[in-house]
């Protein structure tokens, strides 16, 4: 009888994601992880982020630049976007860093899609983009064009290989505040 409730309730998951997905909705649902982001951390990322975009005012550069690592379906994005919009008018850039590949042995394809879904609703999408790769390709990336960060938060593998490679890679730059999510 439990199986059948599991079963029964995944199915109904399944359809109301899709639901929404079709009828083009915010992919929103907890039981695919949304919702993670606790109100103390939210005032706790917003206030960092307000400090380093007072850094950036004081500077005579002209734009922005926001990297995240890790971003499945968008919600510190949607944060962090929020105020970067209200603050910086369109003077930045948003950018995101996520392979969305095999998650334990799991295609993360749809939730790339929701992802997209997610980002298309927001009022920063005209001043963002997203690296679907590895962090370190997208960081060497970043690097190879010359492109410097204001800002990184790092939410991607929670592997000590990878976290010490972005921190290593991503955090050495002097003017860079990062935010490790652990």
């Amino acid at each position: 009888m439990l199986n059948i409730f599991k079963s029964f309730r995944s199915l109904s998951r399944s359809i109301r994601t899709n639901f929404h997905f079709i009828n083009n909705k915010k992919i929103s649902l907890r039981h695919l992880g949304y919702g993670q982001l606790s109100n103390e951390r939210a005032v706790e990322m917003k206030n960092l982020l307000n400090q380093q975009i007072n850094l950036f005012k004081k500077s005579d550069r002209e734009i922005f630049i926001f990297l995240e690592i890790g971003s499945y379906l968008g919600e510190s994005l949607e944060t962090y976007g929020e105020i970067l919009s209200e603050k910086l008018n369109d003077n930045y850039l948003m950018i995101s860093v996520d392979p969305f590949g095999l998650y334990l042995k799991r295609s993360m394809n749809m939730i790339y899609m929701y992802f997209i879904n997610n980002i298309s609703k927001t009022k920063f999408k005209n001043n963002f983009t997203h690296l679907r790769m590895e962090s370190i390709k997208g960081y060497n990336l970043l690097n190879k064009l010359n492109i410097k960060l204001d800002f990184c938060y790092i939410d991607g593998s929670h592997y000590y290989k990878d976290i010490k490679l972005e921190m290593l890679g991503v955090c050495q730059e002097v003017r860079l505040l990062c935010i490790l999510e652990y």
